[in-house]
């Protein structure tokens, strides 16, 4: 087979129309099958677009060399980019620290989707700056799923059970206030009640 031209061409033969994967995500394991010396080739181009999938990708590879392709887009783009490609920093032996204060920053801007996206992902980078962003998304974040899903990224860092923050009723039933809407002052306050109880949680 001649080489994929494009990173766009090789991820659609990989995981599917752009909507397959914005609907249903990516099977990791579709990347062992490809051609690594293909994918090395067309990942720049997918790392230069901020594509997520080029950032699990090189994660994937597990190749240090592919360190500073990643790196140099370090700091630029957010949502789910920012907090794949901080992991993908990392996990080829990179600047954890500057990758990490990335993905926290982008926890604090963007669309309603692209911070879900960093609350969900966050959970895979460890450390106390993690842990005080979500509690923060926690208290501060006007939208429901972007708190729940940072609640139970902070569930998943402390090995908290269950894991699913419904089951944890005295954190729940502040973080769903005005879950359809633009929060009240008095459900800011809830927020904040949710944020101190995961503290608490987290602090056993």
């Amino acid at each position: 087979m001649p080489p994929v031209a494009s990173w766009d061409e090789l991820r659609e033969r990989l995981f599917g129309t752009p909507y397959e994967v914005w609907h249903d995500g990516i099977q990791e394991g579709r990347l062992d099958a490809a051609d690594p010396q293909e994918l090395r080739a067309a990942l720049p181009e997918g790392l230069a677009d901020g594509d997520w999938v080029a950032a699990v990708a090189a994660r994937r590879l597990a190749d240090p060399s592919l360190l500073p392709v990643v790196t140099a887009r370090l700091g630029i783009g957010g949502g789910r980019f920012a907090v794949e490609a901080a992991r993908t920093i990392v996990a080829l032996g990179g600047d954890r620290a500057a990758a990490v204060s990335w993905a926290v920053d982008a926890l604090g801007w963007g669309a309603w989707s692209d911070r879900l996206d960093v609350a969900m992902g966050l959970r895979h980078l460890p450390g106390p700056g993690v842990v005080e962003a979500l509690l923060a998304a926690v208290e501060q974040d006007p939208d429901y799923l972007v708190r729940y899903h940072a609640a139970e990224s902070l569930l998943h860092l402390g090995g908290i059970a269950p894991l699913d923050i419904t089951g944890h009723p005295e954190v729940f039933a502040d973080l769903v206030a005005g879950a359809d809407r633009e929060p009240t002052a008095e459900e800011r306050r809830q927020h904040a009640r949710a944020a101190a109880a995961l503290r608490r949680l987290l602090e056993r």
